[in-house]
């Protein structure tokens, strides 16, 4: 009896050693592999590349552009004054987009929105968009963007008489792509100055 319990401790101690030597060697042979990868994300980019504001009429308002995306408008009189607002808004990210836009003017103030497009924007010309308005091609509401590409935004502002006073009035227009869950936003903003209530051709 004593001796198969020497023989069963002296293969213990064996495999004991053997384990531990195969796990010596195994740790010295192991090699670790490493990944390194790159994620490329939708980069979502809405400019406003030119805007314009002019007025109906020139005797009695005048507008001048504060920088890219911002405008003011001096009125001298509150009926006989039609604001056009031109905007060309390209899509320069990564990924298409859903188009969408919303107008806030002050209380008074309406609004009739039309768009022409979409346009490539390294193909765009003033052939393509005679052609587009000489075929009556307006929309409703923006055309969705693919990369790459814009359109062409009128907005045609003017006052109901019987609601706007003399005074400092502010709006903006702001447009909307949307891609999942991903958003860009360009806009403009307005200041409107009524200095009177009467036309100056009047």
């Amino acid at each position: 009896m004593i001796e198969l319990t020497k023989m069963f401790s002296t293969l213990f101690i064996i495999l004991m050693f053997i384990m531990t030597f195969i796990s010596t060697i195994y740790g010295h042979w192991t090699k670790r592999l490493y990944i390194k990868g790159q994620v490329k994300t939708g980069d979502p980019k809405l400019n406003i590349m030119c805007c314009r504001a002019c007025t109906m009429c020139c005797a009695c308002a005048s507008c001048s552009m504060l920088n890219d995306h911002e405008a003011e408008v001096r009125l001298k009189g509150s009926k006989c004054w039609i604001l056009y607002v031109k905007v060309l808004v390209i899509n320069n990210g990564t990924i298409p987009m859903i188009m969408e836009y919303n107008v806030e003017l002050p209380e008074g103030f309406k609004v009739k929105s039309y768009f022409l497009g979409p346009y490539k924007v390294k193909e765009i010309n003033i052939t393509s968009i005679m052609q587009d308005i000489m075929r009556h091609a307006w929309l409703n509401e923006p055309p969705n963007l693919d990369r790459g590409e814009g359109f062409i935004a009128v907005h045609i502002i003017k006052p109901n008489c019987l609601d706007v006073d003399e005074g400092i009035y502010r709006g903006f227009i702001e447009y909307t792509g949307r891609f999942n869950s991903w958003s860009a936003h360009a806009y403009v903003t307005l200041t409107f100055n009524i200095t009177s209530l009467t036309c100056c051709n009047k």
